[in-house]
């Protein structure tokens, strides 16, 4: 299911991929970081707050909220959804900063 979730959004077909993601939890397997990678990516591009904040709760229960690149989704998530205070937060929580060109 990994592998789908991230070709549907390679493709731009977001909704398939939170659609499979919501398949995936109901069959109770267990996401992996690179697929809420790429959940996050489909809720970002469809401005789905609800289920980022769901993910939000599953990184910090795993411990990953220090997850560079979890962390740069999230921020990239809530800056989409018109959540400025949330996305500061979370880049300001960020201890080493970067900048890709």
């Amino acid at each position: 299911m990994d592998a789908m979730i991230a070709g549907y959004v390679q493709s731009g077909r977001f909704e398939e991929a939170l659609a499979c993601f919501t398949r995936m939890r109901e069959a109770d397997v267990s996401p992996n970081q690179s697929t809420m990678l790429s959940v996050l990516s489909a809720c970002g591009h469809l401005g789905s707050l609800e289920m980022g904040k769901w993910i939000v709760s599953w990184v910090r229960d795993r411990g990953l909220g220090k997850n560079l690149q979890l962390v740069n989704a999230l921020v990239d998530l809530y800056s989409k959804c018109g959540e400025i205070d949330t996305t500061r937060e979370l880049f300001d929580g960020i201890e080493e900063k970067d900048m890709i060109l």
